[in-house]
């Protein structure tokens, strides 16, 4: 009977467990089903506005001179003056001396030219005596000066004469200029790059004396694309053709120092061609007096040659032209539009030029629609679609 009991007694324990449990979950609180709310996807939009913009370029370049020349001598002789201002990045004004070659030699031939030019005059006096003498007796027999030959009248010989007193006087002339010319000078105002001789050196015609660079204008050559071109008015040259239009202005910037400072240029021509190994087009621009300092920027340093610097050259005006966020553009010219029901749109558009943070659409969009520049995870043409709550303003709105 014992182990009946001991056999029996665990199934037992089981079947009540079952049963208690079956009594809880039946008489259990029953459990709601809700249904689920899919909210559309959020996004920001920014209204697009029409209106006319000039796009600008960008590009860069090094500052070099207008003017750069290979100071040269003109005379032998020892340097026996030198100007202090003719040191490496000394400046200088136009016509000042920069160096003296001895003159003594150059002195003394002058007056040997001058004794020259006085015998000359006095065998063209003496010439003059005798053909006039000659030209009496002629007379006096009768005869016509025409009737008689020119070495009877001793012509050729007062011919010579006039001939030796005008050769003295340009050997005159000549010893003048090279006493002028022992005075070494520079045409402009500039500065020197670097100086070749010095005070007691003996220098000969021709021999390179310094490297000068004037400093009235400074140059940048500015390299753009074939887009980039179409965005300017390019002042091009033509052939028999005077150029009369002015080219687009353009602000420059350099960094200086670990500061940042800018000039005013203007692009005043193109180079003679289109680079072929780059294909590309280079603008020259000038700056005006690029060692005045500016009193708006007073710490501002020249604009000197070799300088590096970015260039904002101004672009010409384009009409109904919408800008956007790059990141509002997508894959082939596609941009995204919230329409009047709040779905999604695929719109192509024309591209006029695509900045670095910018892009400038010409077709395709109209004033007023509501362009999406939020990311999205899936795009579905017609999705519907919810417009965060952004204030619109100049900041958030495409000018």
């Amino acid at each position: 009977m014992t182990g009946t009991i001991k056999i029996f007694f665990p199934v037992i324990i089981l079947i009540v467990g079952a049963s208690v449990a079956w009594q809880i979950f039946a008489n259990g609180p029953k459990v709601k089903r809700l249904a689920v709310e899919v909210k559309p996807p959020l996004v920001e939009v920014l209204t697009a506005l029409e209106q006319d913009i000039k796009i600008p370029v960008l590009t860069q370049g090094t500052v070099t001179p207008r003017t750069s020349i290979q100071l040269a001598a003109q005379v032998s002789g020892k340097i026996t003056n030198v100007s202090s201002k003719f040191a490496n990045g000394g400046f200088f004004k136009n016509n000042e001396v920069l160096l003296t070659v001895d003159k003594s030699e150059y002195r003394l031939a002058i007056t040997k030219a001058k004794a020259i030019v006085a015998r000359a005059k006095q065998q063209l006096a003496k010439a003059e005596v005798e053909f006039n003498q000659a030209k009496q007796e002629i007379e006096s027999m009768g005869k016509k000066s025409h009737s008689v030959t020119a070495y009877a009248l001793k012509r050729p010989q007062l011919e010579e004469a006039k001939a030796n007193l005008k050769a003295a006087q340009a050997d005159l002339e000549i010893a003048k200029l090279q006493l002028k010319r022992c005075d070494i000078r520079a045409s402009f105002d500039g500065r020197v790059l670097e100086k070749m001789v010095g005070v007691g050196q003996y220098i000969v015609p021709g021999q390179n004396l310094a490297h000068l660079y004037a400093v009235d204008i400074a140059e940048v050559r500015l390299p753009i694309s074939e887009t980039q071109a179409g965005l300017l008015d390019i002042p091009y040259s033509y052939q028999d053709v005077k150029q009369d239009k002015s080219g687009p202005m353009v602000n420059f910037q350099g960094k200086f120092a670990g500061r940042i400072y800018s000039w005013q240029g203007e692009v005043v021509r193109t180079e003679a061609g289109i680079d072929e190994k780059n294909r590309l087009l280079y603008l020259v621009a000038q700056v005006l007096n690029p060692y005045d300092q500016d009193l708006a920027q007073p710490e501002r340093p020249p604009l000197s040659m070799g300088m590096f610097v970015q260039a904002e050259i101004e672009g010409r005006q384009f009409s109904e032209t919408y800008v956007v966020p790059r990141s509002a553009l997508h894959g082939n010219n596609i941009v995204w539009l919230l329409n009047k029901e709040s779905r999604l749109e695929l719109l192509k558009v024309s591209v006029l030029f695509r900045g670095p943070d910018h892009v400038y659409i010409n077709g395709g969009i109209k004033n007023g629609d509501s362009i999406i520049i939020s990311p999205l995870d899936a795009v579905v043409d017609g999705m519907l679609l919810r417009v965060a709550d952004i204030t619109f303003n100049k900041e958030n709105s495409i000018n």
